[in-house]
């Protein structure tokens, strides 16, 4: 087996024949692992990440067998073989993929370990890893921790798995468990509140913008992420620039519901449409209200607006997903209302060193 790179894009290209592998080996996973189609991601949209940004970015590696067919692959600056991400039709045996994501603004010291395996890897449903998938799955999470300190200096690594999967292998410990569940978006109509303000990507040229950001700063530092040790996002105006450029970049749709009063910001409430046309689902996001004026219900009223504006402006959106660590009892509380699913359940692991 032979580890290679995959490369940036080049503009205006067409994915390249890997990376549409890697789409199709990664939405089958996702959705044998949810038991839901509308678990999927596109070309287009890896192509986007491969890009990278401000906030992070990412190396995408396959593990190949060139055993029979020797790959002819120019070296790239991390010295791995290079596959082209647009434009090629290298045929490959992938057994693999390895994606490392890197964050750029915080947690600059921890690097994501993702493993996609090749459909004949994959168990079954109801079926646990085999030994040859595992041997494989460790092996690409050794060489992401190899890479991830050699060439980005990055010293804890974080790696997602299936409940069902067997545990990584040392010295990754358990450090979180996180909850991904459908709700069926409601039909009942939602009067509009008097205090809902209804804006598009995050608000980033609005009046609020200042509120905005200092709430989804609160927010992050909120988050319950179990024994996983990761700094509070510090989010300013410019930051909600970039991050609305992205969510126009990949073709995503950002509904942002505030509740204002008297000017000032007291809670809100974020929902996003994935760029494919065809795809009726919405990811509920960040659900939050100011410190000082918690207790009062204000969540639930937000959650509630963005709600009612999803099935208004999209009718045809059917289903809300919402992920939370398994501890998280506040979201619990809040989506309760919506008869959640649970779809998937993945435990997080890090190593450090």
């Amino acid at each position: 087996m032979r580890l290679l790179e995959i490369s940036r894009p080049q503009p205006g290209r067409a994915p390249s024949d890997v990376v549409r592998t890697f789409v199709f080996m990664a939405n089958l996973e996702a959705q044998e692992a949810s038991g839901d189609a509308a678990a999927s991601v596109t070309a287009e949209q890896v192509l986007t990440r491969l890009k990278g940004s401000a906030e992070s970015d990412v190396a995408l590696f396959a593990l190949v067998d060139d055993t029979v067919t020797p790959i002819l692959a120019p070296t790239g600056e991390l010295g791995y073989g290079l596959l082209a991400a647009t434009g090629s039709d290298t045929d490959v045996e992938v057994a693999g993929f390895l994606l490392i994501s890197l964050p750029l603004l915080e947690d600059t010291d921890l690097a994501e370990l993702d493993v996609t395996l090749d459909a004949q890897y994959l168990p079954l449903p109801g079926e646990k890893m085999d030994d040859q998938a595992r041997a494989i799955r460790d092996e690409l999470l050794s060489h992401g921790r190899k890479i991830a300190a050699t060439h980005f200096d990055r010293r804890r690594f974080v790696v997602f798995t299936d409940v069902s999967e067997p545990a990584p292998p040392a010295p990754f410990r358990p450090a979180v468990t996180l909850t991904t569940t459908a709700m069926a978006v409601p039909e009942n109509d939602v009067p509009v509140a008097a205090d809902a303000v209804f804006l598009q990507g995050f608000g980033a040229r609005s009046e609020y913008a200042p509120q905005i950001a200092e709430l989804l700063s609160q927010a992050s530092a909120d988050i319950d992420n179990g024994e996983l040790d990761l700094a509070p996002q510090s989010w300013d105006t410019r930051r909600l620039e970039e991050a609305a450029a992205r969510l126009r970049d990949r073709g995503d749709r950002q509904l942002l519901t505030l509740l204002v009063q008297g000017g000032e910001v007291l809670a809100l409430s974020e929902i996003t449409l994935r760029a494919d046309p065809t795809t009726q689902v919405a990811e509920l996001g960040m659900t939050t209200t100011k410190r000082a004026r918690r207790g009062r219900g204000l969540a639930r009223r937000a959650l509630t607006q963005a709600i009612a504006r999803l099935r208004r402006e999209y009718p045809r959106v059917e289903t809300m997903y919402a992920s939370a660590a398994g501890t998280d009892d506040a979201s619990q509380a809040l989506y309760a209302p919506y008869r959640p699913r649970t779809i998937d359940v993945a435990r997080g692991w890090v190593a450090t060193g």
